[in-house]
C-alpha cells in the first residue's frame, strides 16, 4: 500500500502534536504555547485543511475522541488539580468532576458516549480508582481493583473498559512497583490481561480494538 503524509500545520511555532484521529479523518491535538510549556497547551480539532484552535491558554490536555467528533480531556484547574472534561461536537464544554471535589481524568469515549477516566480518592488514604462516565446517568466508581491505583485509560464500542493499575511490589524487592491492566466488561467479570507471575512484574497497556483485544508493553527478564 501506498501512502501520503499531510502536514497538519501548527497554532503556534513552538509546535504541534498530533494525538487521535477518527473515522471521519478529523484529528484532535495539541499546540504548545511559548514560553509556558507544560502547564498551558492549546488544543485543536483539524478537519478537512483546517486548523482550529479549541480551548487556548488554559492548560488542556487531549486524549480522546469519537465518531461523533465529540472530545474528552483533562486540563489544570485554579485549584492546581487535573479536571476532566467532555466537548460536544458543537463546542460545549462540560466539566466531569464529581461530588467530592477529588482530581478527574478522561482518557476516551466512545460513540455510544461513555467516557474512560479515574480520579484521585485523598481520604482516608491516597488511591486512584477508575471511573467510568454513562452516556446516560450518574459516575461510576469501578474502584481500584484492590490495588494503590487504577484507571480506565480506554474504552470501546462494547463498552468494555481498559483498566491500567499499579502497586508498590512488597514481595521478592519491596518498594518496586507492580502494574498491569485489566479488561473490565458491563456483563462480565473483570479479567486480568498482563501476566504478574515473575519476579519483577511490570506491564502497561496502552489500548485495544472493539474486539476486547489489548496492545501494550511489559518488561522481560
Amino acid at each position: 500500500p501506498s501512502y501520503t503524509i499531510t502536514d497538519l500545520g501548527t497554532l503556534d511555532p513552538q509546535g504541534a502534536d498530533a494525538r487521535a484521529i477518527n473515522d471521519h479523518n478529523v484529528v484532535i491535538g495539541v499546540a504548545y504555547v511559548p514560553a509556558k510549556y507544560p502547564e498551558h497547551k492549546r488544543i485543536f480539532v483539524w478537519s478537512s485543511g483546517v486548523m482550529t484552535d479549541i480551548a487556548p491558554n488554559r492548560g488542556y490536555h487531549e486524549y480522546g475522541l469519537n465518531n461523533h467528533d465529540e472530545i474528552v480531556g483533562n486540563t489544570l484547574g485554579a485549584d492546581g488539580l487535573s479536571h476532566g472534561f467532555y466537548r460536544s461536537a458543537e463546542g460545549v464544554m462540560r466539566m466531569l468532576d464529581l461530588s467530592n471535589g477529588t482530581r478527574t481524568d478522561a482518557y476516551g469515549i466512545n460513540d455510544a458516549g461513555d467516557i474512560a477516566g479515574g480520579t484521585v480518592q485523598v481520604a482516608p488514604g491516597y488511591s486512584g480508582h477508575a471511573i467510568r462516565w454513562p452516556a446516560r446517568g450518574a459516575p461510576v466508581d469501578l474502584g481500584n481493583f484492590g490495588y494503590d491505583n487504577a484507571s480506565a485509560v480506554a474504552v470501546n464500542q462494547l463498552g468494555q473498559m481498559l483498566i491500567a493499575f499499579n502497586s508498590t511490589w512488597m514481595g521478592v524487592l519491596d518498594g518496586a512497583t507492580v502494574s498491569g491492566g485489566i479488561l473490565w466488561s458491563p456483563n462480565a467479570p473483570p479479567v486480568l490481561v498482563t501476566d504478574l507471575s515473575g519476579p519483577f512484574p511490570t506491564g502497561f497497556v496502552e489500548a485495544m480494538n472493539d474486539s476486547g483485544v489489548v496492545v501494550g508493553t511489559t518488561d522481560l527478564p
